[in-house]
């Protein structure tokens, strides 16, 4: 599942296409001890479609784009009001492409959230930064 899609063999099986882009964005995302991920969610989609037709199946890689939307799971954003939040859900509805609900993490006062805060980003303010990895 590693051979990437346009390798001169030929088209890997359909179940090794859909592996590889699996596999790519949980090696991508994947927290590591002491580091973090090399890249956040967003980051790593984007960084993924550039390679749709190359390393991966165009059709499969956007069929997982857009179930995962531009700020898969586990993406933290900063709000215009100051909130951070972490995205808890997919690409719920097309309409709400880029409006996923998120858990709360910190409010705009910069206050601790109580645990399990759900927000729904269609009814926020607008997301003005993805928090990015460092390390």
């Amino acid at each position: 599942h590693h051979r990437d899609y346009s390798n001169n063999k030929g088209v890997p099986s359909l179940y090794a296409r859909v592996v590889h882009i699996a596999d790519d964005y949980d090696i991508l995302t994947r927290n590591r001890p002491g580091m973090g991920p090399i890249l956040a969610p967003p980051d790593a989609i984007s960084r993924m479609a550039s390679q749709a037709g190359k390393a991966y199946d165009p059709v499969l890689l956007q069929i997982f784009i857009n179930t995962m939307g531009p700020f898969p799971p586990g993406s933290m954003l900063k709000l215009a009001d100051g909130s951070l939040v972490v995205t808890a859900s997919a690409v719920r509805d097309d309409s709400l492409f880029d409006k996923p609900l998120a858990r709360l993490v910190r409010d705009g006062q910069g206050e601790m959230a109580p645990p399990d805060t759900i927000i729904d980003l269609a009814e926020a303010p607008d997301i003005v930064k993805i928090i990015r990895p460092t390390g």
